[in-house]
C-alpha cells in the first residue's frame, strides 16, 4: 500500500468551473490569477471577431504591426 502524499495542487479538483481552478492554483502558487481570469472570460463569452479586433487594437496600442506571434503574446499577457 502506497502512504498518502500532499496533492500537488491541492483543492483544485473539487473546484467546479475552469475559473475556480485557476483561482485556486493562483492561490496556492502565490500567483496572481487576474490577468489569466480575464482571458478566460473573454473567451468564454465574446465573439471570436470581438476578440481579434481587440488584439489588433492592443497592438496597435503599442505601436507595432500584428504579427502571429506577437497576436499570442497579447493573448497570454
Amino acid at each position: 500500500m502506497l502512504p498518502a502524499v500532499r496533492s500537488r495542487a491541492e483543492g483544485i479538483s473539487g473546484a467546479a468551473s475552469l475559473s475556480e481552478k485557476m483561482t485556486r492554483w493562483g492561490e496556492l502558487t502565490q500567483v496572481d490569477t487576474n490577468p489569466l481570469l480575464d482571458r478566460l472570460s473573454m473567451l468564454e463569452h465574446a465573439e471570436p471577431q470581438a476578440i481579434a479586433d481587440l488584439m489588433l487594437q492592443e497592438l496597435e496600442m503599442l505601436g507595432e504591426p500584428p504579427r502571429a506571434c506577437q497576436i499570442c503574446c497579447v493573448l497570454s499577457s
